[in-house]
């Protein structure tokens, strides 16, 4: 999937979500040393702050980049969709993989695969030209 195209908000969404995760860290690391070493009276609040302070911002971090990579997927998905519409449209409703790949930066693998969804979907169908080159028929009505 191309969609290694991140825009500025990205790229700082990333940043936060991995920030929040080391800072959990450092907070986690810093507590397990001061009660490794003696220095705290009583464990079990440490522990309930390292809960809360340490794993909490860790887990926190790692679901904001899940998050992040689904809204990223979906949206990928979205346009490529859309692209596949607007060829088919434009060639009707036909579509090849090698024209897909050409319009999008897919590489031939990745445009099959999504026009093979569509297909299993029910959205389109695979048919076959006279010299065997295989295309995809997609119904615009």
């Amino acid at each position: 999937m191309k969609s290694d195209n991140y825009t500025f908000i990205d790229l700082l969404l990333i940043t936060v979500s991995f920030g929040v995760s080391a800072l959990g860290l450092l907070v986690l690391a810093g507590a397990t040393l001061s009660i490794a070493e003696g220095k705290e009276s009583n464990i079990l609040v440490s522990l309930m702050l390292m809960a809360i302070f340490g794993i909490g911002p860790i887990v926190g971090g790692y679901f904001m980049y899940k998050n992040f990579k689904l809204r990223k997927k979906f949206t990928h998905n979205s346009a490529i969709e859309s692209k596949i519409l607007q060829l088919a449209k434009s060639n009707n409703g036909i579509i090849f993989p090698t024209e897909l790949a050409l319009s999008t930066g897919l590489t031939l693998e990745e445009s099959k695969e999504e026009l093979d969804r569509m297909q299993i979907n029910g959205y389109s169908t695979i048919e076959v030209t006279e010299e065997g080159k295989i295309y995809y028929k997609i119904d615009l009505k």
